[in-house]
């Protein structure tokens, strides 16, 4: 009776160990792809393809208009917003632009999703969802 309830424990261990270990994986994912997202020279392809007012600003120019011009990503605001009662708004990457034609300080939100089908929001609303 000893070797079953020790495999029983085994068992419990080793799906617990792979729940924590997939767990990780994912954390290190989202890290990995929020500092992707954050590097302006990436940034610079979705805001030329996607943001309309970039769509005349040579690529490589673009780069210039994401959050501090002197820096090579893009620097995360507050990643927390609790301006409504009782909720919590979490961001990825939320930062300020200045749009070339209107010169307006805007805020941008970059979220990277898990999933096969990725999608975008209206850019109306200042964000990008991939």
């Amino acid at each position: 009776m000893k070797g079953v309830e020790a495999m029983k424990v085994n068992a419990v261990n080793n799906v617990l160990g792979a729940a924590i270990k997939q767990q990780a994986d994912r954390k290190a994912y989202d890290r990995y792809c929020k500092k992707l997202l954050s590097n302006k020279q990436i940034l610079a392809y979705f805001f030329k393809e996607y943001v309309e007012e970039f769509s005349d600003i040579p690529l490589k120019d673009i780069a210039k208009y994401l959050g501090n011009p002197n820096q090579e990503y893009v620097e995360n605001l507050n990643l927390e917003d609790e301006s409504i009662l009782g909720s919590v708004i979490r961001f990825d990457t939320l930062f300020e632009v200045r749009m070339p034609k209107s010169k307006r300080l805007e805020l941008f939100n970059i979220e990277a999703q898990m999933s096969d089908y990725p999608r975008i929001f209206d850019i109306e609303k200042s964000a990008l969802l991939l």
